[in-house]
């Protein structure tokens, strides 16, 4: 009965359940290793390990083997296998030996579970977050990533380069800190305010802000937005600066010209009016 129920067990697994004798030959298995990998029992039984792994593999995953036997206990690894019709796969594994009634080793028993999708997927993440990443560090403007404590309480996580090129600030001093540690007043209370109205809004938040930092006195717009889990709790704020500080002293400048040219033009019409008083 408890034999039936086992086979039973075997034969309904997700994952592929092999088993190796002591020459790496198979000898055992399931309905899912034909899924996997493509071969039918009858094909695989009596098969060595070479069909199923990788040229590359091979050596590494009879090492395993060994490891697994002599060690007498159950690992666990990841390696590259591929399927009847030569289509490489990524393959997880756990494996431990096979004992007969008298405690003799005769194989090795393994679960094997296809991740190549989930490989896939990693892949594909980790390019998007490296392109995310390259995007963030090239960017002229500050950017910085914020996470959302109790007691409206809010953490700079990551900034990127323009933020200390900007502030004059290495991100070293920056990064783990409260935004109160970081941002000084009058600027800092103002910040707060439009931290608790994004969250309370829901929606991206824009103000103009002025901020004087070891690199002098900045002028910004800053937008922040507003992260929400599935909870519907805020967990991050995203934020922006763009900085004006250019733009302004330009502004600055030009008003400084046209106020000492419209000086020079009262002096001139007051010569004028003295010349013709002369007259």
């Amino acid at each position: 009965q408890v034999e039936s129920e086992l086979r039973n067990l075997v034969e309904a697994a997700p994952m592929a359940i092999i088993a190796l004798d002591l020459e790496n030959r198979v000898n055992s298995w399931n309905p899912a290793a034909d899924r996997i990998f493509g071969w039918a029992a009858s094909e695989a039984l009596g098969a060595p390990l070479q069909v199923l792994v990788t040229p590359q593999e091979q050596q590494a995953a009879a090492g395993a083997i060994a490891q697994t036997l002599e060690g007498k206990t159950l690992s666990c690894g990841e390696l590259l296998a591929h399927r009847k019709d030569g289509v490489p796969i990524s393959i997880r594994i756990f494996a431990a030996p096979v004992y007969d009634r008298a405690g003799e080793t005769v194989g090795i028993m393994g679960l094997c579970e296809d991740i190549t999708e989930s490989k896939r997927v990693e892949a594909e993440l980790r390019q998007s977050e490296n392109q995310v990443s390259i995007v963030y560090a090239e960017m002229n403007d500050t950017v910085y990533y914020m996470g959302v404590e109790p007691d409206d309480q809010f953490r700079f996580i990551s900034v990127n380069p323009a933020f200390t090129r900007a502030t004059g600030i290495p991100s070293s001093d920056v990064v783990g800190k409260l935004v109160r540690e970081v941002i000084p007043e009058p600027s800092l209370q103002l910040v707060l305010a439009h931290y608790k109205e994004a969250i309370q809004e829901k929606r991206t938040v824009h103000w103009d802000e002025v901020s004087v930092y070891p690199t002098g006195t900045k002028y910004g717009v800053v937008s922040v937005a507003p992260i929400f889990d599935a909870a519907g709790r805020c967990t991050n704020l995203v934020g922006t600066v763009h900085d004006l500080t250019e733009r302004k002293q330009a502004e600055e400048e030009l008003a400084e010209r046209a106020r000492a040219l419209e000086h020079k033009n009262e002096e001139l019409e007051q010569a004028l009016t003295a010349l013709r008083a002369a007259q």
